[in-house]
Protein backbone atom coordinates (compact mmCIF):
# COMPACT_ATOMS: atom_id res chain seq x y z
CA UNK A 1 0.00 0.00 0.00
CA UNK A 2 1.34 3.42 -1.00
CA UNK A 3 1.81 5.68 2.04
CA UNK A 4 3.71 8.65 0.62
CA UNK A 5 4.51 10.03 -2.82
CA UNK A 6 6.57 13.06 -3.81
CA UNK A 7 7.74 14.43 -7.15
CA UNK A 8 9.41 17.52 -8.54
CA UNK A 9 10.38 18.93 -5.14
CA UNK A 10 12.72 21.89 -5.17
CA UNK A 11 13.91 24.05 -2.31
CA UNK A 12 16.19 27.07 -2.33
CA UNK A 13 17.41 29.30 0.47
CA UNK A 14 18.49 32.83 -0.39
CA UNK A 15 18.73 31.93 -4.06
CA UNK A 16 20.86 28.82 -3.50
CA UNK A 17 19.27 25.54 -4.62
CA UNK A 18 19.51 23.04 -1.76
CA UNK A 19 17.35 20.29 -3.19
CA UNK A 20 16.11 19.43 -6.66
CA UNK A 21 14.31 16.11 -6.91
CA UNK A 22 15.00 14.46 -10.26
CA UNK A 23 13.12 11.18 -9.70
CA UNK A 24 9.72 10.56 -8.08
CA UNK A 25 9.77 9.12 -4.56
CA UNK A 26 7.30 6.56 -3.27
CA UNK A 27 7.16 4.91 0.14
CA UNK A 28 5.12 1.76 0.60
CA UNK A 29 3.97 -0.01 3.74
CA UNK A 30 6.68 -2.19 5.33
CA UNK A 31 9.49 -0.52 3.36
CA UNK A 32 12.60 0.52 5.25
CA UNK A 33 14.35 3.23 3.23
CA UNK A 34 17.64 4.83 4.20
CA UNK A 35 18.64 8.21 2.79
CA UNK A 36 22.37 8.73 2.46
CA UNK A 37 24.60 11.45 1.08
CA UNK A 38 27.28 13.89 2.04
CA UNK A 39 26.50 16.63 4.54
CA UNK A 40 24.69 19.48 2.83
CA UNK A 41 23.08 17.39 0.07
CA UNK A 42 19.55 18.09 1.36
CA UNK A 43 18.66 14.95 3.31
CA UNK A 44 17.12 16.79 6.27
CA UNK A 45 15.52 19.31 3.92
CA UNK A 46 13.91 16.45 1.97
CA UNK A 47 12.44 15.06 5.19
CA UNK A 48 11.12 18.49 6.17
CA UNK A 49 9.45 18.88 2.78
CA UNK A 50 7.87 15.43 3.05
CA UNK A 51 6.44 16.20 6.49
CA UNK A 52 5.30 19.73 5.69
CA UNK A 53 7.69 21.23 8.23
CA UNK A 54 8.92 23.34 5.31
CA UNK A 55 7.18 24.33 2.10
CA UNK A 56 8.67 23.34 -1.24
CA UNK A 57 9.27 25.96 -3.92
CA UNK A 58 7.86 23.51 -6.49
CA UNK A 59 6.61 19.93 -6.60
CA UNK A 60 4.12 17.98 -4.55
CA UNK A 61 3.84 15.56 -1.65
CA UNK A 62 0.86 13.25 -1.18
CA UNK A 63 0.55 11.55 2.19
CA UNK A 64 -1.76 8.55 2.54
CA UNK A 65 -1.21 7.76 6.21
CA UNK A 66 -0.02 9.14 9.51
CA UNK A 67 3.59 9.88 10.38
CA UNK A 68 5.79 10.61 13.38
CA UNK A 69 9.18 12.31 13.24
CA UNK A 70 12.35 11.86 15.27
CA UNK A 71 14.59 14.85 14.53
CA UNK A 72 18.26 15.22 15.36
CA UNK A 73 17.67 18.86 16.27
CA UNK A 74 14.55 18.43 18.44
CA UNK A 75 15.15 19.43 22.04
CA UNK A 76 11.58 19.57 23.34
CA UNK A 77 10.39 17.50 26.25
CA UNK A 78 8.23 14.57 25.14
CA UNK A 79 5.42 12.94 27.08
CA UNK A 80 5.65 9.15 27.14
CA UNK A 81 3.91 6.39 29.07
CA UNK A 82 5.45 4.55 32.00
CA UNK A 83 5.62 1.45 29.77
CA UNK A 84 7.83 3.34 27.28
CA UNK A 85 9.92 4.72 30.14
CA UNK A 86 10.66 1.15 31.16
CA UNK A 87 11.28 -0.13 27.63
CA UNK A 88 13.69 2.68 26.83
CA UNK A 89 15.35 2.84 30.29
CA UNK A 90 14.07 6.32 31.10
CA UNK A 91 12.31 5.76 34.44
CA UNK A 92 12.85 8.55 36.93
CA UNK A 93 14.74 10.72 34.46
CA UNK A 94 14.15 14.45 34.17
CA UNK A 95 14.33 15.81 30.63
CA UNK A 96 16.52 18.71 31.77
CA UNK A 97 19.18 16.34 33.11
CA UNK A 98 19.02 13.72 30.34
CA UNK A 99 21.99 12.96 28.13
CA UNK A 100 21.70 13.37 24.36
CA UNK A 101 21.09 9.64 23.99
CA UNK A 102 18.33 9.67 26.60
CA UNK A 103 16.64 12.60 24.86
CA UNK A 104 16.83 10.67 21.57
CA UNK A 105 15.32 7.61 23.28
CA UNK A 106 12.50 9.81 24.59
CA UNK A 107 11.77 11.10 21.08
CA UNK A 108 11.79 7.58 19.67
CA UNK A 109 9.46 6.32 22.41
CA UNK A 110 7.05 9.25 21.87
CA UNK A 111 7.02 8.66 18.11
CA UNK A 112 6.35 4.94 18.51
CA UNK A 113 3.51 5.58 20.95
CA UNK A 114 1.67 7.39 18.15
CA UNK A 115 1.64 4.10 16.19
CA UNK A 116 2.21 5.97 12.91
CA UNK A 117 2.01 4.45 9.46
CA UNK A 118 5.37 6.08 8.69
CA UNK A 119 8.31 6.64 11.04
CA UNK A 120 10.63 9.38 9.80
CA UNK A 121 13.97 9.53 11.59
CA UNK A 122 16.74 12.07 10.99
CA UNK A 123 20.06 10.76 12.35
CA UNK A 124 18.44 8.72 15.15
CA UNK A 125 21.70 6.97 16.06
CA UNK A 126 23.85 10.09 16.51
CA UNK A 127 23.56 10.09 20.34
CA UNK A 128 22.78 6.43 21.01
CA UNK A 129 25.17 3.91 22.53
CA UNK A 130 25.46 0.40 21.09
CA UNK A 131 22.62 -0.97 23.22
CA UNK A 132 20.37 1.89 22.14
CA UNK A 133 21.26 1.32 18.49
CA UNK A 134 20.52 -2.41 18.79
CA UNK A 135 17.20 -1.70 20.48
CA UNK A 136 16.27 0.86 17.82
CA UNK A 137 17.16 -1.54 14.99
CA UNK A 138 14.92 -4.24 16.50
CA UNK A 139 12.03 -1.80 16.96
CA UNK A 140 12.33 -0.47 13.40
CA UNK A 141 12.52 -3.96 11.93
CA UNK A 142 9.27 -4.85 13.70
CA UNK A 143 7.42 -1.58 13.07
CA UNK A 144 4.03 -2.27 11.47
CA UNK A 145 4.38 0.50 8.87
CA UNK A 146 7.13 2.10 6.80
CA UNK A 147 10.42 3.62 7.96
CA UNK A 148 12.32 6.46 6.30
CA UNK A 149 15.60 7.36 7.93
CA UNK A 150 18.77 9.37 7.46
CA UNK A 151 21.97 7.95 8.91
CA UNK A 152 25.69 7.93 8.25
CA UNK A 153 26.05 4.61 10.09
CA UNK A 154 26.41 2.01 7.34
CA UNK A 155 26.12 -0.99 9.67
CA UNK A 156 22.87 0.37 11.11
CA UNK A 157 21.48 1.03 7.62
CA UNK A 158 22.42 -2.50 6.54
CA UNK A 159 20.62 -3.93 9.59
CA UNK A 160 17.40 -1.95 9.12
CA UNK A 161 16.92 -0.87 5.51
CA UNK A 162 15.45 -2.74 2.56
CA UNK A 163 16.44 0.06 0.17
CA UNK A 164 19.02 2.86 0.15
CA UNK A 165 18.59 6.11 -1.77
CA UNK A 166 21.59 8.37 -2.25
CA UNK A 167 21.10 12.12 -2.50
CA UNK A 168 23.72 13.81 -4.62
Amino acid sequence: MLLLEAAGLEKSYKGKCILKQSEPFQLFNKERIGLVGLNGTGKSTFLKLLTGAEEADTGYVHLFGTFAVVSQFEENSQIITSRSEGLWNLKGKSFETMSGGEKTRTQIAAALEQQPDILILDEPTSHLDMDGMDQLAKVLNHHHGAVLLVSHDRAFLDTVCTKIIELD
